[in-house]
């Protein structure tokens, strides 16, 4: 029995000293050093998606209450024109109209940033912009500019 532990151990001695068993660690030490990158950047994605979602959504609010703001103002002229409300509530009207175009135009530009953010993590192509659909889902990318015609 003491026999059969020396020259496994001869051998495991021989193994550990032999170049193979340091590229053989080596290799290994790189797939998981890839495998760790590869989840990291699965990570990065994935939250810069569920950001663009979230930045879609803030897009959709700002554009509703634009719109809401819309719809109030014009019933407001409307009122003053019939002679139910007064002009001075129809002027304080236009401020907040513009402080909703301004947040409008920010969330739009923070949606921009965000996709840009998604598109750098995929390694996609940066001249074509992505958005979330309506469901969450990204569609086919819509180029920014029009494409040429081929020769």
């Amino acid at each position: 029995m003491l026999l059969g532990g020396a020259i496994n151990l001869q051998v495991d001695i021989a193994m550990r000293t032999s170049g193979r068993w340091r590229r053989a660690k080596r290799s290994h030490a790189a797939e998981q050093g890839l495998e760790a990158q590869r989840q990291e950047t699965l990570v990065r994605a994935a939250q810069a998606y569920f950001d663009l979602l979230v930045a879609q959504a803030v897009v959709g609010v700002a554009e509703q209450a634009l719109e809401i703001s819309h719809d109030y103002e014009s019933q407001l002229h409307r009122a003053v024109d019939a002679g139910i409300a007064l002009k001075g509530d129809e002027l304080r009207c236009e401020g907040p109209d513009a402080a909703q175009q301004l947040s409008l135009q920010q969330a739009t530009e923070q949606r921009r940033i965000l996709a840009a953010r998604l598109v750098e993590a995929l390694r996609l192509d940066p001249a074509v912009e992505w958005s979330p659909g309506p469901r969450g889902s990204l569609p086919p990318p819509s180029p920014r500019r029009p494409k040429r015609p081929m020769p």
